[in-house]
């Protein structure tokens, strides 16, 4: 009788609507959307812009109100992106002028201090009567870490750095403007960038499916492995006779 009394009681609860939550939270994310935080830092010169306008097709850095003509401290801009129903409100994390400075010594100040202060936000929201209620995470999400293509390895000042954000941030090293290379002189770079990241006890974020392990000695897989190789170029080539369109709904920069 006590089994038969569980089994009715379940009967009653799958009947009220638990196997249509995935759709309800489905059709909640997209009403609401989707928030990325993105940061990025690296020296000028090294495609930062054209990498962002190409990864959301669409020419965000030039839209109104997102970027200033000079960046002079660590500024957020928010840009909300539509495409196929779909919101994402994107909000993309400029730099100083990394390591343009005669005195890069405390070139990562500014970044870290950024990324603390998020930190503490979201503790002090989250301890505040009513958390959750209008809360927006502000939090950086992921940080795209351009390396320049010296060939010679990573900079001490750059792996310094990101010894300081490793711990804070998903950190994913890439290497900009690698066209310069040939593929096996950039196989052999990121050999070297690999060997120093391990050497120095840094931790990048790895995607699902990649060689998790760093190690010089692996096979021509790791063409695969961080660090990504980027060549952007602000000419889009679509294969689809449809290709998707996505519209800027809103864009905002600091303190507007």
């Amino acid at each position: 009788m006590e089994t038969q009394a569980v089994g009715c009681a379940l009967g009653r609860v799958t009947d009220a609507g638990i196997s249509s939550l995935p759709g309800q939270i489905r059709r909640r994310a997209l009403r609401q959307g989707f928030p990325l935080n993105l940061m990025v830092v690296g020296e000028a010169g090294l495609g930062k812009s054209t990498l962002i306008n190409a990864m959301f097709l669409a020419d965000i850095y030039r839209s109104k109100g997102v970027r200033p003509e000079k960046t002079v401290c660590v500024t957020p801009h928010h840009v909300e992106l539509q495409e196929g129903g779909v919101t994402l409100d994107l909000t993309v994390i400029d730099t100083p002028g990394f390591g343009d400075m005669i005195d890069n010594s405390s070139c990562w100040s500014p970044i870290t201090g950024y990324l603390e202060h998020q930190f503490a936000g979201f503790l002090e929201a989250e301890t505040r009567v009513g958390a959750g209620l209008g809360r927006v995470d502000s939090r950086v999400h992921v940080l795209l870490y351009f390396l320049p293509p010296t060939g010679h390895g990573v900079r001490a000042m750059d792996i310094e750095t990101m010894r300081r954000l490793h711990d804070k941030v998903n950190l994913i090293p890439v290497i900009g403007k690698a066209d310069a290379f040939t593929p096996e002189e950039l196989l052999e770079f990121k050999q070297k960038i690999r060997a120093q990241l391990a050497a120095s006890g840094i931790q990048v974020f790895t995607f699902p499916g990649t060689p998790g392990e760093w190690s010089t000695s692996r096979t021509p897989s790791t063409a695969t492995s961080p660090p990504s190789a980027l060549s952007s170029s602000p000419t889009t080539h679509s294969t689809s006779s449809t290709p998707p369109t996505l519209t800027i709904m809103r864009t905002s920069g600091a303190g507007s």
